[in-house]
């Protein structure tokens, strides 16, 4: 999930195409979720001490997928109330 999320966050990016780059953060954020839980397992079920700070920077990371996401669904939901409102104008 990690890797095909990070392929399309990247060729998203050098698209620059935003439509290409939310799955790829929704594949990112999965796969970051899923690492931060295995990491926080470790650290609580085993005595493996340098999970937890691992755990730690998964959740940070998954937080800043999560404004990402939030910030390119909110310029998505812009652009369409754009586009309707130019056809409601011009129709």
């Amino acid at each position: 999930m990690l890797a095909a999320g990070s392929l399309l966050v990247t060729l998203g990016h050098i698209l620059r195409t935003y439509q290409i780059e939310l799955p790829g953060l929704t594949f990112s954020l999965g796969g970051v979720g899923l690492y931060g839980y295995l990491s926080w397992e470790a650290t609580t079920l085993t005595d493996s001490p340098g999970s937890g700070p691992r755990a730690c920077l998964m959740i940070l990371l998954a937080a800043s997928i999560i404004a990402r996401l939030r910030a390119l669904l909110y310029i998505d939901r812009r652009a369409r109330r754009t586009v309707e409102l130019q056809e409601e104008i011009e129709g």
